[in-house]
């Protein structure tokens, strides 16, 4: 940004009349629209938006909001996988009780590794998912700052111009990191 003007300038050519918002590129390239299918019954069925986007808008576009996945499904799963294992183990310990095999105490110990392991991923996912929801408000921030050099075709920050990249979705994402 040329501080005497206030006007952002591209930091590789030094132009300003290729230069877009980022969030302006996204919207501009981004097109959405209700659809109805009729699906051969009496009345067409209405699915959810169609959005359809040019490759350009594809790359620049602001990655969802990371979330946990179906967590109720996953709860769910995880409770039917606990139950079930619960009832396993009761009959290995049964056929232990009653035999005393090794074998029968190996199944045990690896029934009790596979549900601490389940309910250990689970937790990690959880733990990771809600550190990127922390910090996603200063991404979404440093995403809106950003601009696209269509002559160069490079992202770079309106505050620090010198901080710059290929308008690539990767290469964009480290930008939006190291900004936000």
């Amino acid at each position: 940004m040329d501080a005497s003007s206030g006007i952002v300038q591209c930091p590789q050519c030094a132009n300003n009349d290729q230069i877009s918002k980022v969030s302006v590129v996204v919207r501009q390239g981004t097109a959405s629209r209700p659809s109805e299918y009729w699906t051969g019954g009496a009345f067409p069925t209405r699915y959810p938006d169609v959005t359809a986007r040019t490759d350009l808008a594809r790359e620049l576009a602001l990655p969802s909001v990371p979330y946990y996945g179906s967590l109720p499904g996953k709860i769910i799963g995880t409770v039917i996988g606990c139950v079930v294992g619960i009832f396993i183990l009761a009959a290995i310990l049964g056929a232990v009780i009653s035999s005393r095999a090794v074998a029968s105490w190996l199944s045990v110990l690896v029934g009790l590794t596979a549900i601490v392991l389940i309910i250990g991923r689970l937790v990690a996912n959880k733990r990771a998912v809600d550190a990127e929801r922390q910090r996603w408000p200063a991404l979404e921030t440093a995403w809106y700052d950003l601009y696209f050099c269509a002559r160069d075709d490079i992202v770079f920050s309106g505050t620090t111009p010198s901080r710059n990249a290929p308008a690539r979705r990767a290469n964009m994402m480290q930008l939006i990191a190291a900004n936000g």
